[in-house]
C-alpha cells in the first residue's frame, strides 16, 4: 500500500484480505546461536531444533524443524499440512542462522485437490534468531508453509497452534 495526500477508505474486500493475511503477533529474540559442530553432510544447522524433544512439540496441532540445506545446496522450505482443520490458527515460526526469512501462510487449494498454496496468501519477513507468532484464518481445511532464507544456511521450527486451537480475536 502507498500512501499518497488523501488515502481511500479500505473496503470490505481490503478487509477480508487484511484478515487472512498473517499477522504477526509477537517475535521474542532468541539468545543468539553458536554454529553446532558440522556434520557429515556439511550442514552444520541440520539439527539445531531438536524436534524429537517432547518440550518443542509439546501441544502444537503440527510442527516440523529442519536446516534450509549445507551451502551451495540450499533450498526453500514448503510443507502442506492437510490435517489443519478450517479455522483461526497460531503459527510459531523460529529461525537461527539466516539473518532473514520470508514466510508465506496460505490455505490449500480446494480448486486442484492438491497440497498447493491458495489465495490469497500472506507474507511476512522475519529477522532471525527469533521466535515469531503468525495468524492465519482457514477457509477450507490445510496450511501451506513455505520458509525462504534467501540463500543463507540456518536452521528453522514450524509449530502450529503451539497452544492447542484457539478462538479468533
Amino acid at each position: 500500500m502507498s500512501l499518497a495526500a488523501c488515502a481511500p477508505t479500505p473496503s470490505f474486500e481490503d478487509d477480508v484480505a487484511a484478515a487472512r493475511s498473517p499477522r504477526p503477533v509477537t517475535q521474542a529474540p532468541l539468545a543468539v546461536p553458536t554454529v553446532p559442530a558440522p556434520d557429515p553432510s556439511g550442514d552444520a544447522w541440520v539439527d539445531y531444533f531438536d524436534i524429537d524433544d517432547g518440550g518443542i512439540v509439546g501441544g502444537a496441532a503440527s510442527s516440523s524443524a529442519g536446516s534450509f540445506g549445507p551451502p551451495g545446496q540450499i533450498i526453500i522450505m514448503s510443507n502442506a499440512d492437510l490435517a489443519i482443520p478450517a479455522g483461526y490458527h497460531t503459527v510459531e515460526v523460529s529461525c537461527a542462522g539466516a539473518p532473514l526469512v520470508t514466510v508465506t501462510l496460505a490455505g490449500v487449494s480446494e480448486a486442484t485437490g492438491m497440497a498447493e498454496p491458495s489465495d490469497p496468501s500472506g507474507t511476512t519477513d522475519i529477522d532471525c534468531p527469533v521466535s515469531a507468532l503468525l495468524e492465519i484464518s482457514l477457509d477450507t481445511p490445510g496450511l501451506f508453509v513455505t520458509l525462504d532464507s534467501h540463500g543463507e544456511p540456518g536452521a528453522f521450527l514450524v509449530r502450529v497452534d503451539p497452544g492447542g486451537v484457539l478462538e479468533a480475536p
